[in-house]
């Protein structure tokens, strides 16, 4: 997945190098809201520098991937989704259907 993400493009304005540590960083807190001090902790990065990193990378990915980010209302109306959940439980009934 990460040479599709394309990290090597960003152009990284406080001189941080972190190749691939920077969506390690991003998904961590993407995943777990958390107070800082824990990924400082577990990063051995401060938080300015998490910040940082963390921006230039959402940054990033919205020019990149931002026309494939807006939500697509004629795919995701209220029906489709009712469908959709319905196909999902169907599946999940019977599974070899």
């Amino acid at each position: 997945m990460l040479p599709y993400l394309r990290l090597d493009l960003i152009q990284w304005p406080r001189r941080y190098y972190p190749d691939h540590l920077a969506f390690c960083i991003l998904l961590r807190g993407l995943a777990y809201p958390e107070r800082w001090n824990s990924m400082m902790n577990d990063f051995g990065r401060s938080q300015s520098y998490l910040c940082s990193v963390t921006r230039d990378v959402v940054l990033h990915l919205v020019r990149r991937y931002g026309d494939k980010l807006k939500f697509d209302y004629r795919r995701l109306a209220l029906a489709t989704l009712l469908r959709y959940a319905g196909i999902v439980e169907k599946k999940c009934r019977h599974p070899n259907v």
